[in-house]
């Protein structure tokens, strides 16, 4: 029991935090820019990890980078959104890799979901930022299915290779979902600031999380689950993404069209 109470406490202070950093780009600014490098003394530490602190500063940047696609207008243009898109396309494709270096038949089945979700990103066209409000929020059109998708599969590869950690990041992808429920354009921008935000305290000051961190016997059945479910899932809107783009037709359309040229070359000769 005492365990859910701090999951939804947990759950309640990403919310706030979120619409905090949200609605006040100095605030946003000393979160994702400044404490990064104030947190440069403990990285440097012999027994960091790297791969995880790469982790960290990456996606303060992306969350810094969105910041500035918001703000500053220079920054407002087709190229810096293509580096936003890039940062996130490069966080998936970091997840992708190492679930496959992972020696466990899960992560290498989960890593197929990434591959899909990498796939089926949407492209920088549906993105812009919303002028009409004073929170200047970026929005990105992400289909709920994909979101979804992406959940599943994120979870899975937390699970699967730091199986304490579970819930905590049940409980980070749940904020950015129920976000998202209320309008699936915003699941990109407060998916950055909640994860940006656990990061940072999770590097800097991690004793009031620890409660939420389960010291149970990984769970074999659960994540395979999670994972076929995310394989499953990730087809079925990959799928419906090739027809909906018409990229199945077109492909196999091409491929007529060079072989029929290949064939009337060597029949007319």
């Amino acid at each position: 029991m005492n365990l859910f109470f701090y999951a939804v406490g947990f759950l309640i202070f990403l919310l706030i935090a979120h619409q905090i950093v949200r609605h006040n780009r100095i605030i946003a600014w000393l979160v994702f820019l400044i404490c990064p490098f104030l947190l440069l003394p403990l990285a440097m530490q012999e027994n960091s990890s790297y791969f995880l602190w790469m982790k960290v500063y990456s996606v303060c940047l992306g969350a810094s980078w969105l910041l500035a696609c918001r703000y500053i207008s220079w920054a407002q243009t087709k190229v810096a959104l293509w580096i936003l898109w890039g940062f996130f396309a490069v966080n998936i494709l970091e997840g992708i890799v190492e679930g496959f270096l992972d020696k466990n038949l899960i992560s290498n089945i989960n890593s197929i979901s990434g591959i899909l979700l990498l796939l089926t990103l949407p492209l920088i066209k549906e993105t812009y930022v919303d002028d009409s409000k004073s929170t200047r929020d970026l929005f990105w059109n992400i289909p709920m299915m994909w979101i979804i998708g992406y959940s599943v599969w994120n979870w899975t590869f937390i699970y699967t290779i730091w199986p304490e950690f579970g819930l905590r990041h049940f409980v980070i992808l749940l904020a950015s979902l129920l976000i998202s429920v209320r309008n699936n354009k915003l699941w990109l921008q407060s998916r950055a600031f909640i994860l940006g935000i656990y990061l940072l305290i999770h590097f800097s000051y991690d004793t009031p999380l620890k409660h939420l961190d389960i010291s149970i016997t990984y769970n074999f059945p659960l994540a395979m689950t999670a994972a076929m479910a995310g394989v499953i899932l990730m087809t079925i809107y990959f799928i419906r993404f090739t027809k909906e783009h018409m990229l199945i037709g077109r492909f196999f359309g091409q491929q007529t069209k060079f072989f029929y040229k290949v064939g009337t070359f060597f029949t007319e000769r």
